[in-house]
């Protein structure tokens, strides 16, 4: 099994020896490695985790993936207005205009 290969369970001990929980997802009767007679577990390990980095350390994070989301949001506003091909050839003033401009013929030298 690769949970035990790659050290699932050397994972799960320290964490019930670190914040004496046990389980991730919900908590569960006993604990896995921890003898059964300190009875049930009282906490799952996420929660535990999550306690112990304090309320307000998490805050800068929150706020620079916040402002980079918004940096995100226009710019894939500005993305789809580039992209949604505007006016390639368009009217204006009922004449039909082509971005493509030439140049007069007089305005380059042959240099042949």
């Amino acid at each position: 099994m690769a949970f035990d290969k790659n050290g699932g369970y050397d994972f799960l001990e320290q964490m019930e020896k670190l914040y004496s929980c046990a389980g991730f997802c919900s908590v569960p009767l006993f604990y896995l490695f921890r003898d059964i007679k300190e009875g049930m577990v009282e906490e799952e390990c996420l929660v535990a985790m999550l306690e112990s980095f304090g309320h307000g350390s998490a805050l800068p994070i929150g706020w620079v993936i916040m402002v980079i989301g918004v940096v995100l949001v226009f710019a894939m506003v500005g993305a789809c207005s580039l992209c949604s091909g505007g006016h390639q050839t368009g009217e204006l003033d009922g004449k039909v205009h082509d971005h493509v401009t030439e140049l007069p013929q007089d305005s380059y030298e042959d240099t042949r």
